[in-house]
């Protein structure tokens, strides 16, 4: 067994201008948000399909469901990437919530589809799922839970979700030495500092840093 210790996937700062990551797996910069339902003027686009009803009353969006599969839509109109769908609701129902999607290239279906669980205990409480959507995204659909009963959302937000693009793909270490595999996923060249060296990733391009193993010295993020 190797006397080297990795204790964490890397000590890689960024420069200046971008914060301190350790991006194994990536960290999400800050979100923007995109789109926000407040239904303070109504249901806001939401449209009841199938097994429910949707109405907003009083700066809500109230749902009863009637069925083993209840859903609503709205279409929508953004540049495809990373999302976060987040909502505050209060749910007497059953079952777990599901977030499907559609882009200029796909229809929903199973395959576009991201899940998360509900409570239902009638208290307010925030949720969230993510998904990755390329292209246009034109339309999401949520799920609120199934079976009949009644789930009432205070309001819906879409927010962008940026990974960083530096990241550390893999990690290898030895009697001899640690190498890290590291990735930049961006359209442009990054410049990082690794143990003190300025180093420099072209976009889209990978690269292997290598340092000696020194028992004395683990590496810890």
């Amino acid at each position: 067994m190797s006397l080297f210790v990795v204790l964490a996937a890397a000590a890689i700062g960024l420069a200046a201008e971008a914060p301190q990551i350790n991006p194994c797996p990536r960290v999400m910069l800050a979100e923007t948000e995109l789109l926000r339902w407040d239904f303070q003027q109504g249901a806001d686009g939401w449209q009841a399909e199938h097994h429910c009803t949707a109405t907003a009353a009083g700066g809500l969006l109230k749902i009863a469901t009637s069925g083993e599969d209840p859903y609503l839509h709205c279409p929508v109109d953004l540049p495809g990437g990373e999302f976060a769908f987040q909502m505050r609701a209060r749910c007497q129902a059953a079952g777990g919530g599901q977030v499907f999607w559609a882009t200029d290239k796909a229809g929903r279906s199973p395959e576009r589809c991201t899940s998360f669980s509900l409570k239902h205990d009638g208290q307010w409480r925030e949720y969230e799922s993510s998904f990755s959507a390329p292209g246009r995204l034109r339309d999401v659909r949520l799920d609120p839970g199934s079976g009949e009963g009644t789930v009432e959302v205070d309001w819906i937000r879409l927010v962008r979700r940026r990974p960083h693009p530096l990241e550390i793909a893999s990690v290898h270490a030895d009697d001899q030495a640690i190498r890290f595999e590291v990735k930049n996923h961006g359209v442009a060249a990054i410049e990082f500092t690794a143990w003190g060296q300025k180093q420099s990733l072209a976009a889209g391009a990978a690269a292997t840093l290598q340092r000696a193993a020194d028992p004395a010295r683990p590496v810890e993020a």
